[in-house]
C-alpha cells in the first residue's frame, strides 16, 4: 500500500498505460504524422464535424500519397515547394491547375 492506495489487482496502476492500448506510432515519416493526426483521440481532428473531417481526411490522404514515406526531418523548403507544384498539376492534359487542392 502506498499512501493509502492498494496496488493489488493492477487497477491502481492504470495511469501507467495499458500495454494493449493501440496508440498511433510516429516513426518520423509524414505518413505516420498524418496517421497520428487522424487517429489520436487528442488530435484536433477528433473534434471536427463529420463533413469537415471528411474533407480534411481527403487532403491528408492526398498528402500521404504525395510524400507519406518521406521523413519529416529530411524535408526541405524545396521539397515542400515541389510537392505543391506537383499537386497543382492539372488532373487531365490541358486541364486547369488544381490550385485549391495544392493550397490546402
Amino acid at each position: 500500500m502506498v499512501s493509502g492506495l492498494s496496488l493489488s489487482g493492477g487497477c491502481a496502476l492504470a495511469w501507467l498505460g495499458d500495454p494493449e492500448d493501440k496508440k498511433p506510432v510516429y516513426d518520423g515519416t509524414v505518413g505516420a504524422l498524418i496517421n497520428c493526426y487522424l487517429s489520436d483521440q487528442n488530435s484536433p481532428y477528433a473534434g471536427l464535424r463529420q463533413s469537415t473531417a471528411r474533407v480534411y481526411g481527403d487532403w491528408c490522404r492526398t498528402l500521404d500519397r504525395a510524400i507519406g514515406k518521406r521523413r519529416v526531418d529530411h524535408l526541405s523548403a524545396h521539397d515542400i515547394r515541389d510537392v505543391f507544384l506537383r499537386l497543382m498539376e492539372p488532373a487531365t492534359v490541358g486541364g486547369a491547375p488544381r490550385v485549391r487542392l495544392a493550397k490546402s
